[in-house]
């Protein structure tokens, strides 16, 4: 997915609350931001899903 394709996503969650787009973004970023998170709570992983 290209950056293009990100923006585009979240114009569509923005505009028309579409879930569908939403989901995709979701799924693309969770895990990175996942990691980033447990890295940044030093492993708690509890913390960093609910910061996530």
């Amino acid at each position: 997915m290209s950056k293009a394709e990100d923006m585009l996503l979240i114009s569509q969650v923005v505009i028309s609350d579409d879930r569908l787009a939403f989901d995709k973004l979701v799924r693309k970023y969770q895990s990175p931001v996942r990691r980033f998170l447990l890295n940044l709570t030093l492993g708690d992983s509890m913390l960093a899903d609910d910061l996530a």
